[in-house]
């Protein structure tokens, strides 16, 4: 069985008091930590990891997410084709980094 990525201990960082630091209300935790379980369909950044610039500078707040990332919902009717475009496109930057 495949936990979900809020589980996996991926977001656990999101909770640890640095982001409430920095001004973070629990709204904006939550907010954080469902943005970060999904893998941006712009970037590839994984789940748990902020988005990045093509040039590689690291987007470190929730409101320099990608919108497609931000917005990202599956449609009932196309999960499967979505996440297939996701998978690919995951492949193909994990190949550019290796």
């Amino acid at each position: 069985m495949t936990r979900e990525p809020i589980d996996s201990g991926r977001l656990d960082w999101i909770w640890n008091g640095e982001l409430g630091e920095q001004g973070y209300t629990d709204l904006d935790l939550e907010t954080t930590s469902r943005v970060l379980s999904r893998v941006c369909p712009t970037c590839a950044a994984g789940v748990g990891e902020w988005c990045r610039t093509p040039g590689g500078h690291v987007l470190d707040h929730l409101d320099l997410q990608h919108l497609t990332r931000r917005r990202f919902e599956l449609s009932p009717r196309q999960p499967r084709s979505m996440l297939k475009r996701l998978d690919g496109l995951a492949r193909v930057v994990g190949g550019l980094s290796a």
